[in-house]
């Protein structure tokens, strides 16, 4: 099977497994919400996991090109097309859970749009406030900062395909030797091995934090103070994403017109 088919297979599996457990967390809050025990924030209550959709691809992607390396140095000569697949998978990955990331908080988003018109339509529901409730809402807030990790990570897996790439094109005829290999895991261990720890230190968090707040959408008296707080951070995540997905499918012409 060629590399590309194998890292697609090996990289698309979790985040459709994540995808799913996305969508399975959200058919659960919207349950719970109709049976009038939960509270209608499904976005800040399905945002960090949606989150692991960035995430969990990205120690996969970036250790299948270090073993790609390490098989170039094990045969003493190597090309950039030998290693460019585990590169542009990398970008792709990425890519592809950003796209599943804006289905999932825009789907997020409907179902909280509906749910508000529709408590706006029957007779007001008041939970007495709980003594937790204060630290759920804190809690829930602090929960929505994960977001800036999570897009340093993203920097950090991209940087690491562009300079793979532009060690691999100043070699000649893209041929990379073992001398010429050496340099280029030097220049590049650094940023693979932070992205690597990163990646999966924010994924343990995003884990963490998924399903705490799932628990906290529970209490309506904690999360449903937080709707207009919830739509800025909606409007937020949605530009970043739509953005980062932008910059990706640039990154991804530009990699593919290079070995064109």
């Amino acid at each position: 099977m060629p590399p590309g088919c194998v890292l697609a297979s090996a990289t698309v599996g979790p985040v459709v497994v994540v995808a799913c457990l996305c969508a399975t967390c959200l058919s659960w809050l919207f349950f719970r919400w109709r049976r009038g025990s939960g509270s209608s924030q499904f976005v800040l209550g399905i945002l960090p996991s949606a989150l692991l959709l960035f995430t969990v691809s990205v120690p996969v992607t970036v250790w299948s090109l270090l073993q790609a390396f390490s098989q170039i140095a094990e045969r003493g000569v190597g090309g950039l097309r030998d290693v460019a697949p585990f590169c542009i998978g990398i970008d792709r990955a990425l890519w592809f859970g950003g796209l599943l990331f804006l289905i999932v908080m825009g789907t997020a988003g409907m179902l909280q749009g509906w749910a508000r018109a529709s408590q706006d339509a029957m007779a007001p529901v008041h939970d007495a406030p709980t003594a937790g409730s204060r630290w759920l809402r804190s809690f829930v807030v602090a929960s929505t900062l994960s977001v800036f990790p999570v897009a340093i990570l993203g920097h950090l897996a991209t940087a690491i395909p562009s300079q793979v790439m532009q060690a691999g094109a100043s070699s000649r005829d893209s041929k990379m030797t073992s001398e010429g290999v050496r340099q280029a895991s030097a220049t590049i261990a650094q940023g693979t091995v932070l992205a690597m720890f990163v990646g999966m230190a924010c994924s343990v968090l995003l884990a963490l934090f998924g399903v705490a707040n799932l628990f906290a959408a529970q209490s309506r008296a904690a999360l449903d103070p937080l709707d207009r707080f919830s739509w800025v951070v909606l409007a937020g995540v949605g530009m970043w994403a739509a953005w980062t997905l932008v910059r990706l499918s640039t990154d991804l012409r530009a990699f593919e017109a290079a070995l064109g």
